[in-house]
């Protein structure tokens, strides 16, 4: 089984490549390197196990850079709130329209199985009880910042 791994340097990607590798599955990963110089995850062991990586904005994917594959692991988007707050517009590109229209390059492929990876938020803020895909979503509205003077 081939699979794509977008956001392949980042927090989840850097130890998610290398463990579908150690299974035996091939991995091509996609990473626009953003956050490659503050890597939190520096495992000598596994980072020798990383995987063919395309050095790509996930905007720009195109039908040969996902050719063979069976399997998306859609990790990529810009990952926090004040960065996204910086250029609104730049992040809905990016984290709304880029996953879609990567999901819609692989269903138009024949790609059978996507995952779409979001962060916590999605289901609410934290109780302490467990979640996991059944619970239904409950995302957080973001707080606008105004300025008081």
């Amino acid at each position: 089984m081939k699979v794509f791994v977008t956001g392949v340097n980042g927090y989840i990607g850097t130890v998610l490549a290398p463990y579908l590798m150690q299974r035996g599955l091939e991995v091509v990963g996609l990473d626009t390197g953003y956050y490659r110089d503050g890597w939190l995850y520096s495992d000598d062991k596994s980072l020798a196990k990383s995987p063919l990586t395309i050095n790509k904005d996930l905007r720009n994917i195109t039908t040969q850079d996902l050719e063979g594959c069976d399997a998306v692991a859609h990790l990529a988007e810009l990952s926090n709130d004040p960065l996204g707050q910086n250029n609104p517009a730049v992040t809905h590109r990016i984290n709304h329209l880029g996953s879609v229209a990567i999901a819609e390059k692989a269903r138009d492929m024949g790609i059978r199985r996507f995952v779409y990876a979001s962060s916590c938020s999605v289901y609410g803020a934290g109780t302490g009880e467990f979640l996991d895909e059944t619970t239904p979503p409950n995302p957080q509205q973001r707080m606008r910042m105004q300025s008081v003077g």
